[in-house]
């Protein structure tokens, strides 16, 4: 089983912060999402940030993704 882990907006979306500006939503979730990496990973688990990059990526390039790992899997376990 492969656990893919989306940690939602990048650096460049604008206007997602705390009020007083000093969290920023995009490095909040990635710090989580890697978190959880290392835990499932060091539980035995094979997980992988699906965006490892720093800025956003779109809903469509994040679904592809998505589908073309589910494609090699399924290809792999024929």
């Amino acid at each position: 089983m492969k656990i893919l882990l989306d940690p939602g907006h990048g650096s460049n979306t604008h206007g997602k912060r705390s009020p007083d500006g000093r969290f920023l939503e995009y490095r909040f979730n990635r710090d989580i999402a890697l978190d959880v990496q290392k835990q499932l990973t060091l539980s035995g688990y094979d997980a992988t940030i699906l965006v490892p990059e720093d800025y956003d990526v779109s809903i469509r390039a994040r679904t592809e993704r998505v589908n073309t790992w589910c494609s090699w899997a399924r290809r792999m376990s024929a």
